[in-house]
């Protein structure tokens, strides 16, 4: 029970301080490099951490990290790289994870395992000496896509790689993902004007259109009124 409460007080760490990355690196930008980084100003808090990662027999180490403004505290950064210690982090901690931060590490723990599997199918080379092909570029981009557009986003598994379909959030609209979660005219309609341009967008058929099938838009409307 005391194992289960620490690991779900360090999967609440991740949730808020941690981060899940996979980079592309090299000058031709063919190479990934992967770790889980945990971002604190209090060395309490990452002292707790690193406990906790080394009872369960993962490997970490503190650095210092970079500090962009002058009034800002001093912070550090606890880092996960070895790919058998992310491994087993990742599995062990998923049960605890509630968040954005659960879809996250998923992604990261397919691709680990299978860069894992690889390297032992390859005992000659390291996992970063293994080349990486389309599967690992769409796990790179499903990563991506999740830390920068937090709504959900669909996979559709191929033969051969993975494809990434985004659409509009709004619902019963399947267009195309343009920005900030929308198609280009929900977008244009919601973000992009101000009130009173979105009330001249609604006139006429358009009010129409929206009072059928965006009954939200057309709410928004009535208020505006």
């Amino acid at each position: 029970m005391e194992r289960e409460i620490r690991l779900g007080w360090l999967a609440g760490i991740l949730e808020g301080e941690g981060s899940f990355q996979i980079n592309k690196a090299g000058s031709k930008r063919k190479h990934f490099v992967y770790g889980i980084a945990i971002t604190n100003s209090d060395l309490i808090i990452l002292g707790k951490c690193k406990e906790i990662l080394e009872e369960n027999g993962i490997s970490c180490s503190l650095y210092p990290g970079k500090i962009y403004y002058k009034h800002r505290k001093k912070i550090y950064n606890l880092v996960i790289r070895r790919i058998d210690d992310l491994v087993k982090l990742l599995t062990i901690i998923l049960p605890y994870l509630i968040g954005q931060k659960k879809s996250q590490a998923k992604i990261m723990l397919d691709f680990l395992t299978r860069r894992k599997y690889l390297t032992e199918a390859n005992k000659n080379f390291s996992p970063r000496q293994i080349a990486y092909d389309d599967v690992d570029n769409a796990y790179f981009k499903s990563l991506k896509a999740l830390m920068h557009n937090p709504a959900p986003v669909e996979t559709i598994t191929l033969s051969t790689h993975t494809k990434i379909a985004k659409t509009c959030q709004i619902e019963n609209c399947n267009a195309k993902y343009y920005a900030k979660g929308y198609c280009q005219e929900h977008y244009e309609k919601l973000v992009k004007y101000p009130k009173d341009k979105l009330r001249e967008a609604l006139m006429g058929k358009d009010r129409v259109r929206a009072g059928k099938q965006l009954p939200e838009l057309a709410e928004m409307t009535n208020r505006l009124n």
